[in-house]
């Protein structure tokens, strides 16, 4: 564990009584205090954490992953930790690499670690590929929003320095959460760090986590984030692009109704549309930037 700094490790939990008892146990080793944070289990997650000295934290019903990483930074705000490990448990991380993701904060390095599972070269070995595909997806449209090119941004093992778990405000209380704290680091100017790490994918407890619809729901969340959070990126770009399709498209109609004198009302209406399309998406842009300026101003 960090010298003389306080390391707290929060592990959100739901039905994971075959893999919590590991990881306590694997991650007491390497802090000072094990939170798990149940997020309303039906069998004995619970029961196994508490028996093998971890402070638990129980949720009455499955309110997500994002509410119980939202606890985490309460906790550790609460319980006067230096840095907080948040790490899955359902056995895919291994707790031993704690000290390797420590590390560049211990050096001020950085804010944020994430544990980059496509920095490894076997990081990924065990990995669906349909996983790999969707983690890649979401990694680029999250990058959209932070301009940041994080690897890998939907890990769930993370270390956070004092300084970011109590400056940052999150709000998803889904598995977009990974995505959001990424957004948010970037909004406030947090320095986010990657660190390779491997990942264990057979043998695990099924989870639903990985299907194509949480795929589809993150993406459309993060989407939603880019759009409140960077109104220029979202509505004036496709703007742009419309107001030059339809400038383009229009100039060449143009010299063929100069040249033949003929109107094809067809691409007339389409070039009417891309233009007023266009005018209006980047009209949007504008005053929903500067509406997020004046609430940023007023929140300073």
């Amino acid at each position: 564990m960090a010298k003389n700094l306080r390391v707290i490790a929060a592990i959100p939990a739901y039905n994971e009584e075959h893999t919590i008892g590991s990881m306590v146990t694997l991650t007491k080793r390497h802090v000072d205090q094990v939170v798990v944070i149940d997020d309303g289990s039906k069998d004995r997650t619970s029961f196994i954490a508490q028996s093998l000295g971890a402070v638990v934290i129980r949720h009455r019903t499955n309110e997500g992953k994002g509410k119980a990483v939202q606890d985490a930074f309460k906790i550790a705000s609460k319980n006067g930790a230096d840095i907080l490990v948040i790490l899955d448990a359902d056995g895919q991380h291994d707790p031993d690499t704690i000290p390797d993701l420590i590390k560049p904060i211990t050096k001020g390095k950085a804010d944020i670690v994430v544990g980059s599972r496509f920095l490894d070269k076997n990081g990924t070995k065990e990995m669906p590929g349909h996983r790999k595909v969707g983690n890649k997806v979401l990694s680029v449209a999250t990058k959209l929003g932070t301009g940041q090119d994080i690897t890998d941004s939907q890990s769930g093992y993370r270390v956070f320095s004092k300084h970011a778990f109590t400056k940052m405000i999150v709000v998803e209380n889904g598995f977009a959460i990974e995505s959001e704290m990424l957004v948010e680091a970037a909004h406030k100017g947090l320095r986010v760090v990657e660190v390779p790490i491997s990942c264990k994918y057979e043998n695990l407890h099924a989870h639903t986590k990985g299907s194509a619809s949480h795929g589809i729901t993150v993406l459309t969340i993060i989407l939603a984030m880019i759009r409140d959070r960077h109104p220029l990126l979202f509505f004036g770009v496709p703007g742009l692009i419309m107001l030059l399709i339809g400038g383009i498209y229009g100039l060449q109609k143009l010299w063929i109704y100069q040249r033949y004198e003929q109107i094809y009302i067809g691409p007339t209406i389409f070039i009417g549309f891309m233009i007023l399309g266009g005018m209006f998406s980047l009209f949007t842009a504008l005053i929903l930037n500067s509406m997020g300026n004046i609430i940023r101003r007023l929140q300073r």
